[in-house]
C-alpha cells in the first residue's frame, strides 16, 4: 500500500494567503519532490522532529497540485495545536 502524504494547514481557512504547514511524514516524498516543497518555503524542523514547515509561499492549490503531479496522494489533516483549540 503507498502511504500518503499528511499535511496540516494552520490556520485552516481556505483563504489564507499564507498558512503555516506542516508535512508530518515527509519520508514518503520522492527527494526531487523534497526540493520542489523547499521551493513552497519549507524547511526541515529543528526541534528534532522528522517533519518539514514553514510559511507558504505561493497557494494551496499550487501546492497540493505539485505534490500529486509526482503521483503522491495527499491527507489533509488538523494538527494538535487545531484540535487543542477547537476542544
Amino acid at each position: 500500500m503507498i502511504e500518503k502524504v499528511r499535511i496540516s494547514f494552520e490556520p485552516s481557512f481556505q483563504d489564507d494567503p499564507s498558512p503555516h504547514v506542516v508535512v508530518l511524514n515527509p519520508g514518503v516524498l520522492p527527494f526531487a519532490l523534497r526540493s520542489q516543497v523547499a521551493r513552497f518555503g519549507l524547511v526541515e524542523t529543528a526541534d528534532g522532529k522528522s517533519t518539514l514547515s514553514g510559511n507558504l509561499k505561493g497557494n494551496r492549490g499550487g501546492f497540493t497540485q505539485m505534490i500529486e503531479s509526482y503521483g503522491v496522494e495527499i491527507e489533509v489533516v488538523r494538527s494538535d495545536r487545531q484540535i487543542a483549540a477547537s476542544a
